[in-house]
């Protein structure tokens, strides 16, 4: 059953990461506010519906970032009146669907009030656009919609890899700070890419080659090494790996990388990110 595990992962944790938005069997949904937006203990989110004077649309972001834009907005209770350019917290958990609901905490009473819907992830020529936008196709066999009943028809997964240049100016490991990522299929519609947890296969016969050392690199340590060490249960199916992201039992060592033409190129070869180096940047020591 945990071959076909799919939560949903908005940050690096010590069992593992999250896909990458333009790899295979990638989530998106339609809905602009998942539970992972909620109030979490690790995390508190903050929302705020920014307008001024000229503004065609009203702009809901969630901790500074555009998730979407709306022609009005308002608490479902008419007795409070949500105030634009403020932020507000989150209250317990929005409904992960097309047409639910989410809470904010009113600062005066401390109350939680209900704003409905739940809004649709959209945006106009004469909007704010968001930064980072990938080109999805229209929904078809490859696109397509997966638990309607629950979601209301609002997710889908992409079973083909999205092939699109801004795919290589996104991180490889999201966190709750990055700005979201979004789609925009061809006919004008848009939907918010929801990262999951991703699961590599790792048994005793199917060996990660570096042992998660790659995935440790990339969340800066935060996600911890899958290999184990030697025992009486698991020496008949050791393996030696010569991966040079490969994790090992003397941890990472204490050495210094030149940054030369030819360091730099297998930096980008392991990794997939594009590191740079800077001739005649002046350091200087204060201490």
């Amino acid at each position: 059953f945990r071959l076909r595990a799919n939560p949903r992962n908005t940050h690096s944790q010590n069992v593992g990461r999250s896909h990458h938005p333009c790899d295979g069997l990638s989530r998106w949904r339609r809905f602009a506010f998942s539970r992972k937006d909620g109030d979490n203990w690790w995390f508190k989110n903050t929302f705020e519906a920014s307008f001024r004077e000229g503004d065609s649309y009203i702009t809901l972001k969630l901790n500074g970032h555009t998730r979407t834009v709306v022609n009005a907005i308002a608490f479902d209770n008419t007795d409070y009146t949500l105030e634009y350019n403020m932020e507000y917290l989150l209250c317990g958990h929005p409904d992960e669907r097309v047409g639910g609901r989410f809470r904010l905490r009113i600062p005066e009473d401390n109350s939680c009030q209900y704003i409905s819907p739940n809004p649709l992830v959209q945006f106009y020529e004469d909007s704010i656009q968001p930064p980072n936008v990938l080109n999805l196709p229209n929904i078809s066999q490859s696109l397509s919609p997966i638990d309607e009943l629950g979601s209301n028809g609002g997710e889908y997964i992409y079973f083909d890899g999205v092939d699109d240049p801004a795919c290589s100016q996104l991180n490889d490991a999201v966190e709750e700070t990055d700005a979201p990522v979004f789609g925009k299929l061809p006919d004008g519609s848009w939907l918010q890419w929801d990262p999951r947890l991703a699961l590599e296969e790792n048994t005793l016969d199917q060996h990660l080659e570096d042992g998660g050392g790659l995935t440790q690199s990339l969340t800066g340590g935060q996600t911890r090494c899958a290999n184990a060490p030697r025992t009486f249960l698991n020496q008949d199916q050791c393996s030696l790996s010569f991966a040079p992201t490969a994790c090992g039992s003397t941890g990472t060592p204490d050495l210094e990388i030149a940054l030369d033409p030819d360091n730099i190129a297998t930096l980008h070869d392991i990794t997939g990110q594009y590191v740079y180096g800077l001739l005649g940047l002046p350091v200087i020591d204060f201490q």
